[in-house]
C-alpha cells in the first residue's frame, strides 16, 4: 500500500536522520585509510585495473561505478566531500548549503557506490550484518530509491519500499556508532521509526487480503489516464458518474495490467487515508484472486530473463468461492449488502467452463453493491460494463515512459534519444521488457548486450519473452482449429509476411483458404490480441508477429515461394489501384458514388468499381429506353455470375444495391425467370440493408440509402411473389424520414410519398382501419400540391388515389 502524506512525513525525517550517521561513518572510514587525495585516487584507480567481481550482475555494475568514481573530476569532488563531512562531524556542523547543490554534500548514491568498491577491505564487517553481499546491494538501493522521492512533492511510497528501507536502516543502526548520530540520536531514530511502523501496520482497517497483492518494487509511472478512469469508474465521481460492477482490462502480458489495477488500489487506500476519497466511496472489503501462472524476471547470477512458475491461488469458481468464505464467512453474494471489490487477475489462464462459471457468478449472484476487475490476455467473450485494453507504446510514449521510470526509480543510467528509441523498437513498446531492460542496464549489462539478445529472433532471452507474452493467448486460440491445422498455418504465414494491413478477401485469395475458416481464424487472433483491426484490415501486432515467426516462419523454399506470390498480389493491386484513380478522375459518377456510399478500404473500392460497370457490361440503359433488343448477356444467369465474383471479395451494399438496379429492368423488361428474378432481387435489396445496418452503418443517413429504401418500398408493392404493404410502409416510411432529415426534397421524394400513400392503401384495405386511409390522403394532397418538380404521371395517379380516399374517409 500507499504511505500517507502523514506516513511519508515520518519517513521523510527517518531517512534524513539515518542519513547522517551513515554519511559520517563512510567518511571517516575513507578518511582515516586515505589521509590524502593522493592516497585515495592511487586506490579507485588500483581498483578500476584489478577488480575482478563474483556475479555477472556484481561485476557489471561495480565496473560501471568505478568508471565514474575513476574520473579525475569525481575523484576531486568525493575526497573534499568526504573530508568535509568527516570534520562536520567531528564538531557537529551542518551542512552549509552552497549555490551548486551537488557540491554541498556527498550523494547517497556516491556512498552507497563507495560501500561497494572498498566493500572487501573496508566495509566487510557491516556487510556482513546483512545475509549475503548481494542483500546488502539490493536494500541499499531501495533506500537510495527511497531518499530520492523523498525529495519530490506528493511522494507515493509504497509499504513494501518502506519495509525494506526500514530494515536496511535498523540492520546499520545496529552496527553503526552512536557517535556519528549527532543531528539526531539513535533514540530518537528509533522513536520515529516505531511511530510509522504502528501507524502503517494499521492503516488498512477494512476485510481485505492485499498482502496476496503482487509487490511492487519498483515505481509504477505513466498510464496516469487509464489508473484515473478505473478510479472512477469504481468510485463514481461528484458529478453522479455511478461505479461500475464489472470491469475488464486486457493486453499481451507484460502490458501491465496486473501493475494497473494494484497501482489502483493503493492509490485509492492512499486517497482514503489523506481523506481526500470519502468514506461513502470507499470499501468495506478488498480481495484479490491471482490465477497468474509464470512470471518473467531478471536472473540475479547472470543477468538474462528468464521465466519462472508460480503457484496459482485460484483456478476454479470454487476456489474463488473458498477464498471469499474465509475472509467474508459466506459466498453467498445476492444478499451481502456491502461494498466490496474483487478483483481476478490472469482470467485467461482459466478454462471456458470455468470462466462462463465465473461470469454467471458476477452478473446473477452477486450483489450489485459489490465490484469486479478482471485483466485477461485475451478479450473475454464476458458480460462487463467496461473493457480497457492497454496498448503498447510507440516511440514518443516509450522514450516517455523510460525518462518518467529512471526519474521516479532513482535509476543512474546514461541513455541517449537514440539509445531509448532502440530500447523501444526492440521491445515493441512492451512495458515489462523495457522494465526488466533498464534494471538490467542498472545491474551493469552494457546496452550492446541487450540490444544484440532482443535483435536476434533466435535467442534465449527472446523466446522467454515471447513464450511469457502469449501464453493462453496464441496457443489457446491455436488450439480453436484442431484437425484444421494446416489452412490456420497457411493463413498465420501470409499474415506474418504480407508486413502491411490486409483485408480478409486477400487473405483468403493468398492462403487459398475458404471465407468462413478466414473469418473464424481472424476473429480469434483479433479476440487474442494478436491481430489489430484498422476499419476492414487488419495487422499482426508487433510482439505477436516475433512470435509467429518463430512458429510458423516456413523454410526457406517455401518462403521465397510465398513472397514471390505475395509480391506479384500486391503490384496486381497497385495496377488496380492506379486504374481506380484514373476512374476517378475522369468520371466524376464515381467519384460521387465512394463519396457517397464511403467504402472502408481499397477492396470495396474496386468491388464498387467493377459493380458500377456492369450497368454498362449488359446495357442496361439501352434495355432501359428499349432503344436496342436486350444484350445476350444480359440474363438472370450471367447478372448472377458476374456480381458472385464480386461478392467474394466484400460485402459493400453498394454492391447488392446495384445488382438489384440491374435486375429491376430485367424483370420489367423481359419475359423469362421472372419468379427467379423477384427472389434474387429480394435477396439482393434484403442484403442491402443488413449491410448498412450492420456493417457499414454510417451510410443510414445518406440520400444513397433512401434511395434503396425507396426502391425495396415499391418492390413489395409492385415486383415481390408477393404484396408485402407492412414491409412496403416500413421501407418507405424510413426513406421519407432520410430525405426530410437530410432536407434534399426531389422528384424521387415524392416517389417515396407515393409508395407510402400506396402501402397504407393497401393496409386499409386488409385492417379497414381509418387512420392508414386518412394518412394515404394526406400524402396524395402533398403530391397534387406540388408545383416545383415536372410530376404529371404521378399527379394522375394522386388525383384518382385521392377520389378513392374521399370516398372511404
Amino acid at each position: 500500500m500507499y504511505l500517507s502524506n502523514e506516513e511519508v512525513r515520518l519517513l521523510d525525517t527517518a531517512v534524513k536522520y539515518f542519513e547522517v550517521g551513515f554519511r559520517c561513518y563512510i567518511a571517516e572510514v575513507i578518511i582515516q585509510k586515505y589521509d590524502t587525495i593522493e592516497k585515495y585516487r592511487a586506490a579507485i584507480n588500483s581498483k578500476k585495473s584489478t577488480f575482478n567481481g563474483g556475479s555477472a550482475i556484481l561485476s557489471g555494475r561495480i565496473n560501471a561505478l568505478l568508471s565514474n568514481l575513476s574520473q579525475e573530476r569525481q575523484i576531486k569532488k568525493v575526497y573534499k566531500l568526504l573530508s568535509e563531512t568527516n570534520n562536520n562531524c567531528k564538531n557537529n556542523i551542518k551542512v552549509e548549503i552552497k549555490e551548486e547543490k551537488s557540491d554541498a554534500y556527498i550523494l547517497v548514491s556516491e556512498l552507497i557506490s563507495i560501500t561497494y568498491v572498498f566493500g572487501a577491505e573496508l566495509f566487510s564487517d557491516m556487510i556482513q550484518r546483512f545475509s549475503s553481499r548481494e542483500e546488502y546491494m539490493y536494500l541499499a538501493e531501495q533506500y537510495r530509491t527511497i531518499r530520492n522521492n523523498l525529495s519530490h512533492p506528493e511522494a507515493s511510497i509504497s509499504d513494501l519500499n518502506y519495509k525494506e528501507t526500514d530494515k536496511f536502516i535498523t540492520i546499520l543502526k545496529g552496527y553503526i556508532d552512536s557517535k556519528y548520530f549527532w543531528l539526531a540520536s539513535k533514540d530518537e531514530l528509533q522513536k520515529v521509526l516505531d511511530g510509522l511502523s504502528i501507524s502503517i501496520n494499521n492503516s488498512v482497517n477494512i476485510i481485505n487480503n492485499l498482502s496476496m497483492l503482487p509487490k511492487q518494487k519498483n515505481k509504477f509511472v505513466c498510464r496516469t489516464k487509464e489508473i484515473n478512469l478505473v478510479k472512477t469508474y469504481l468510485t463514481g465521481n461528484e458529478l453522479g458518474f455511478g461505479r461500475m460492477h464489472y470491469i475488464l482490462i486486457t493486453g499481451f502480458g507484460g502490458m501491465g495490467k496486473t501493475a494497473l489495477i494494484t497501482e489502483v488500489i493503493m492509490q485509492l487506500i492512499k486517497d482514503h487515508n489523506n481523506k481526500v476519497l470519502r468514506d461513502d466511496r470507499w470499501f468495506d472489503f478488498i480481495l484479490f484472486f491471482s490465477a497468474k501462472e509464470e512470471v518473467l524476471d531478471i536472473d540475479d547470477t547472470n543477468g538474462k530473463i528468464n521465466n519462472y512458475r508460480l503457484r496459482s491461488q485460484i483456478s476454479t469458481l470454487e476456489d474463488i468461492k473458498q477464498e471469499i468464505r474465509k475472509y467474508l464467512g459466506t459466498d453467498d453474494l445476492i444478499e451481502y449488502n456491502k461494498k466490496g471489490l474483487i478483483v481476478i487477475d490472469n482470467f485467461e489462464t482459466l478454462t471456458q467452463e470455468e470462466k462462463e462459471k465465473i461470469n454467471n457468478y458476477i452478473i446473477y449472484e452477486s450483489n450489485n453493491s459489490i465490484q469486479y476487475v478482471l485483466t485477461s490476455r485475451n478479450e473475454e467473450h464476458i458480460d462487463t460494463n467496461y473493457q480497457l485494453k492497454l496498448k503498447t507504446f510507440n516511440e514518443i510514449e516509450g522514450c516517455d515512459f523510460i525518462n518518467k521510470y529512471l526519474e521516479e526509480n532513482a535509476l543512474t543510467i546514461e541513455l541517449t534519444e537514440d539509445n531509448k528509441k532502440q530500447l523501444v523498437k526492440l521491445s515493441k513498446g512492451n512495458t515489462l521488457v523495457l522494465v526488466l531492460s533498464l534494471h538490467r542496464l542498472n545491474q551493469g549489462i552494457d546496452i550492446s548486450v541487450i540490444e544484440k539478445e532482443l535483435n536476434s529472433i533466435g535467442t534465449e532471452t527472446v523466446k522467454n519473452i515471447v513464450s511469457f507474452m502469449s501464453k493462453n493467448s496464441f496457443d489457446e486460440i491455436y488450439n480453436q482449429f484442431k484437425g484444421e491445422e494446416e489452412i490456420v498455418e497457411r493463413i498465420l504465414q501470409i499474415l506474418v509476411m504480407y508486413d502491411d494491413p490486409i483485408d480478409r478477401y486477400s487473405l483468403m485469395i493468398l492462403s487459398h483458404s475458404d471465407m468462413n475458416i478466414v473469418d473464424q481464424v481472424v476473429n480469434a487472433l483479433t479476440a487474442g490480441l494478436v491481430l489489430e483491426e484498422q476499419r476492414e484490415e487488419v495487422q499482426i501486432n508487433e510482439f505477436a508477429k516475433t512470435y509467429l515467426l518463430i512458429k510458423f516462419r516456413p523454410n526457406k523454399i517455401e518462403y521465397i515461394s510465398k513472397q514471390q506470390m505475395i509480391s506479384e498480389y500486391k503490384r496486381d493491386l497497385t495496377i488496380k489501384k492506379n486504374k481506380l484513380q484514373d476512374c476517378r478522375r475522369k468520371n466524376p459518377q464515381i467519384d460521387n458514388i465512394f463519396k457517397e456510399w464511403q467504402p472502408n478500404n481499397i477492396i470495396d473500392e474496386l468491388a464498387i468499381l467493377e459493380a458500377f460497370e456492369a450497368y454498362i457490361y449488359f446495357n442496361v440503359g439501352l434495355v432501359t429506353n428499349r432503344k436496342t433488343r436486350p444484350n445476350k448477356k444480359y440474363n438472370l444467369k450471367q447478372v448472377n455470375e458476374y456480381f458472385s465474383k464480386i461478392e467474394e471479395t466484400s460485402t459493400h451494399p453498394y454492391i447488392y444495391a446495384q445488382k438489384a438496379r440491374i435486375l429491376l429492368p430485367l424483370l420489367r423488361f423481359k419475359s423469362e425467370d421472372n419468379e427467379l428474378i423477384k427472389e434474387c432481387l429480394q435477396d439482393s435489396f434484403e442484403k442491402t440493408i443488413i449491410s448498412v445496418e450492420t456493417q457499414y452503418i454510417n451510410i443510414k443517413g445518406t440520400i444513397s440509402y433512401a434511395s434503396i429504401l425507396r426502391e425495396l418500398g415499391r418492390f413489395y408493392l409492385e415486383d415481390s411473389k408477393k404484396k408485402d404493404y407492412n414491409k412496403s410502409a416500413n421501407y418507405s416510411e424510413k426513406s421519407k424520414e432520410i430525405y426530410e432529415k437530410t432536407n434534399k426534397i426531389d422528384k424521387y421524394y415524392y416517389f417515396t410519398l407515393r409508395n407510402l400513400a400506396k402501402a397504407y392503401t393497401g393496409l386499409y384495405e386488409y385492417t379497414k382501419e381509418k387512420e392508414y386511409i386518412i394518412a394515404s390522403l394526406k400524402l396524395w394532397n402533398t403530391i397534387q400540391n406540388e408545383s416545383k418538380f415536372e410530376l404529371k404521371n404521378l399527379k394522375i395517379e394522386a388525383q384518382k388515389q385521392i377520389s378513392f380516399c374521399i370516398e372511404n374517409v
